[in-house]
């Protein structure tokens, strides 16, 4: 399989995909909002009424004024501002709600994809990597709850592929300023930014980012 060309990867990856979706979004209303998606459906359907982190009140059509939390309601802007978006389109249902970690679920898969390609240039093996993505049980349920994780994962896992690609992996473009930084400072620059691009936006949904410079600098 690892002599696949890219137009039969690219169709497996396809199929991959579909089939990651479907479990992602299979009657993804069917079951109610349980613990934690209650604070997260509260706040983020507060900020499209209000345009404030605020936690709403579904019994009062209001904001709460009784569980007020800033520091909660705010966490994890990023990803509740998607789903206050959908809002504008569609009602404050489960399925609704949710979609967006579905949609992060998926795209997880080709970010689990991208991430063993960069490592290994096997076709095969990030085709395994991606369909194991798609049918891990943990993986569809995160992917199916009101949670910040679903898009935390692919973010976290892109910030660290780029860093560790950053460090591991040798320019071979023919931009001399970029050759000259590899040559002094052993960094592949390009790999280098985007790992900077997306360690800020994995550490702007959960604080647990931090860890990477820290696994990467005892690695």
């Amino acid at each position: 399989m690892h002599m696949l060309d890219w137009k039969r990867t690219i169709q497996i990856l396809a199929i991959i995909l579909v089939l990651g979706g479907a479990f992602r979004f299979y009657h993804l209303g069917e079951n109610s909002f349980v613990a934690d998606e209650f604070l997260d459906i509260n706040s983020t359907y507060g900020y499209h009424q209000t345009g404030e982190w605020r936690a709403w009140d579904f019994n009062f059509g209001a904001p709460s004024e009784v569980n007020e939390n800033a520091a909660r309601d705010e966490r994890a802007a990023p990803y509740k501002w998607q789903v206050a978006r959908i809002f504008a389109f569609f009602p404050p249902t489960e399925a609704a709600a949710r979609s967006v970690s579905a949609l992060w679920g998926v795209f997880a898969i080709l970010v689990v994809f991208w991430s063993a390609w960069i490592f290994t240039r096997r076709q095969d093996i990030s085709l395994v990597a991606a369909l194991l993505c798609a049918i891990s049980i943990s993986a569809i349920v995160f992917s199916r709850r009101l949670r910040m994780y679903a898009m935390f994962f692919p973010l976290y896992l892109a910030a660290a592929t780029a860093l560790y690609a950053a460090y591991e992996h040798a320019y071979a473009g023919k931009i001399g300023f970029l050759k000259n930084v590899a040559l002094r400072f052993g960094i592949h620059l390009p790999y280098f930014a985007l790992a900077g691009a997306f360690t800020a936006l994995s550490l702007s949904v959960h604080q647990m980012t931090a860890h990477l410079p820290l696994s990467f600098g005892a690695y």
